[in-house]
This record gives structure tokens, sequence and C-alpha cells, in this order.
């Protein structure tokens, strides 16, 4: 699976990204909110579902996960961005070709092992409709091991 991941426009994409910021991180952190996806736009055209973005800076590599466990919605998108908006990794929820990480097997979870220092946007959108979506996300300093591993794109890699 390979959406049209792309942002309708710089300006736009900058305004929805400055609304849920979660500022600069060095250590271990944790975030959790939830946000119902008719409140906000389709700036990133990955599913035809409105999105949620949120933004961060680290300052130092840490491992972060990102998931929707709990969410309303049943099937979920993870896209993680670098600071240029290009998509460097997603999550999807468990199918026939992913490991559900969540109770509810359509919500997504993405980890990414040792993630360098740089800014980072999360786009977080439903598959097939709007709703509340929980979006979680944690960092933890290296050498946190995890059986999934960072090969550079955030694709789950098993180790």
């Amino acid at each position: 699976w390979a959406p049209q991941a792309s942002l309708t426009s710089s300006s736009a994409a900058s305004d929805c990204y400055k609304r849920q910021d979660l500022g600069s991180k060095s250590s271990r952190f944790i975030y959790s909110d939830v946000q119902n996806t008719n409140e906000f736009t389709n700036e990133y055209k990955g599913e035809n579902t409105k999105d949620v973005f949120y933004t961060f800076t680290l300052t130092s590599p840490l491992n972060i996960t990102i998931s929707h466990c709990g969410s309303e919605i049943p099937d979920t998108y993870i896209h993680l961005l670098n600071e240029n908006g290009e998509r460097i990794g997603h999550g999807v929820g468990g199918d026939h070709e992913h490991i559900a990480m969540c109770d509810m097997v359509g919500q997504a979870y993405l980890w990414a092992n040792g993630l360098p220092p740089g800014t980072y946007y999360v786009v977080s959108e439903g598959r097939y409709r709007n709703g509340d979506i929980i979006t979680i996300i944690e960092g933890i300093a290296p050498p946190y091991w995890s059986p999934w591993g960072w090969n550079g794109k955030c694709h789950w890699l098993r180790k």
C-alpha cells in the first residue's frame, strides 16, 4: 500500500502542523490526545478522510512509538513526516500483511527505533471514516530495545 501522500499547500500544512505542538523533546515523554477528525480538514492526501496534525522536535535520538489504540475509529493510519513534509514512515492496523499491535486489529501503530534529532510531523487519520482518534506518542531514550527495528524509513522490520 502506498498512498499518494502529499500536502495540498505549504501554507495550509504549516497552519495545521502548529495546531498540536508537543515542543522539543530530549528524554522520555508520553503524550496522549483525543481529537475528532470532523473538526479538521484533509490537508494531507493519504486517505479521503480528515487529518489531525502533531509536531515535535527531537534534540537527541529517541525511540518513538505512535499508536491509535483505543480509538473510536476502527481502522486508522499514522503517517510520520520529516521537517520538509515528506513521509518517512507509516503505521497501519493489523491485517493480512501487518501484525496487530492494538486490541482492535485495524488501529494503527508505528515504532521508530533511534529516530535522529530533527523536527517531525505526525498525521493521524481514519482509513474509511472520520471520528474520534486517540493519538499516543511516546519517546524513550535508546538503548531501549524493541522486537521491531528502525530501518531508516519507519517500516516494521523484524529483528
